[in-house]
């Protein structure tokens, strides 16, 4: 019964078909929590504990402490979120540094921006995605840009267009000339 997990609803027991509402989801993006480190087996065995407290905890790799300057926890408030399969954008506001963690799996193709500079996203809560916000309202917004995908699509738009063009080539009708042997007029 992980709340962290961002998983609003579920199955009713026994009813495939009925959903439940699960009362101990958080939503999406949240932020404010204080920073915890330890290993990766101590961060599984804190998020997999009845203590954990998702809302006001987030746990990073040991090695991540030096990179972060949040310290302690923040009072934040979220506002403005968006989100689509390739963009998340929400407004934060807080009076110190603080954390927002996203609950969707930590992948090296998100990059973000905060007030329109690139911000580092860093692995939290084992799977998950952080990033660190300044005092104040910042604009912050994540985007999946994967250059592989992209020169994928470039290599098959280039083959299309030339297949179409081999395609075009192959089947146009042929033309004769006039003054070639084979042209007969009227005939």
């Amino acid at each position: 019964n992980l709340p962290l997990l961002g998983v609003s609803q579920v199955t009713a027991p026994g009813k495939f078909y009925e959903w439940k509402q699960r009362p101990t989801f958080l939503p999406l993006i949240t932020a404010g929590q204080a920073p915890i480190f330890g290993t990766r087996d101590q961060i599984l065995q804190a998020i997999s504990s009845p203590d954990f407290r998702p809302a006001a905890q987030a746990y990073f790799d040991v090695q991540l402490k030096s990179r972060l300057r949040v310290q302690g926890p923040a009072r934040a408030t979220l506002r403005d979120v968006a989100c689509s399969a390739s963009r998340i954008a929400f407004t934060v506001e807080a009076g110190s540094p603080c954390l927002v963690v996203i609950a969707q799996t930590h992948y090296p193709h998100w990059r973000a921006r905060i007030d329109g500079r690139p911000a580092e996203i860093f692995p939290v809560n084992h799977a998950f995605q952080a990033v660190e916000t300044g005092p104040g309202k910042r604009s912050v917004v994540l985007e999946y840009v994967d250059p592989y995908f992209r020169a994928g699509c470039g290599v098959t738009l280039g083959t299309v267009i030339l297949l179409a063009g081999l395609y075009g080539c192959a089947f146009r009708p042929k033309r004769e000339k006039r003054g070639s042997p084979s042209y007969r007029p009227g005939g």
